[in-house]
């Protein structure tokens, strides 16, 4: 008996795993499920719905929550704090330049993510593209606030992230060089990890001291 048992199971495993690797045609999906594939890109309608709600609804209470955060204790304490060591023109021009471009590509991967995919060096599901174009986005969104803010000594994290963050994006496509494809579309990656670094120079430079 348990010989046998122990047949059926394992038939069971394989003929899972051949429906896994094998999906049926998208026709064939619940409408719920045609829906889901084509806002996520996903290839087969495996994932419970809740798995799209989870992720969803955290980077909404995110998006809900940090500017709040970052109001409140901009309120606690005491509004706009003083500016002793004052970024530099250099420095400004650095943050201005990155955030406005972060801003737009963020926007474009967010209004049209299966145009941006065509300059992309892989393929990028969509709602793969939309969650780059949101951290784009909040890239933007904390360069905004340096400049705004304008204190070197609080805005220095943001500018020493800069460098090793394009560091790591520049070393994705050797990680991954099979699913690389297109030497224009890489040069196009690769520049946006050399924008990504760019505001890394701003560490060059000493802020003068004195209050602004």
């Amino acid at each position: 008996m348990a010989p046998r048992a122990a047949s059926s199971a394992s038939a069971r495993l394989s003929s899972a795993r051949a429906a896994w690797r094998s999906p049926a045609r998208p026709s064939a999906w619940p409408a719920s499920a045609r829906r889901r594939a084509a806002w996520t890109g996903a290839p087969t309608p495996s994932a419970p719905w809740f798995h799209l709600a989870y992720w969803l609804g955290g980077y909404a209470v995110l998006v809900a929550s940090a500017p709040a955060v970052l109001v409140w204790q901009e309120r606690r304490q005491g509004g706009r704090l003083p500016v002793w060591r004052p970024l530099s023109a250099f420095q400004r021009g650095a943050g201005a330049f990155a955030g406005m471009a972060m801003a737009a590509a963020g926007l474009a991967l967010l209004a049209s993510p299966a145009g941006f995919s065509d300059v992309w060096p892989w393929e990028l599901a969509p709602l793969t593209a939309r969650l780059l174009g949101v951290w784009l986005a909040a890239f933007a969104a904390a360069y905004a606030w340096a400049l705004w803010d304008g204190e070197w000594t609080r805005v220095r994290p943001l500018f020493v992230a800069a460098p090793i963050t394009g560091l790591l994006l520049a070393l994705v496509p050797a990680a991954h060089a099979g699913d690389v494809s297109g030497a224009p579309q890489l040069a196009v990656y690769y520049a946006f990890a050399l924008l990504v670094a760019a505001p890394g120079l701003g560490l060059v430079e000493r802020p003068r001291e004195g209050m602004a």
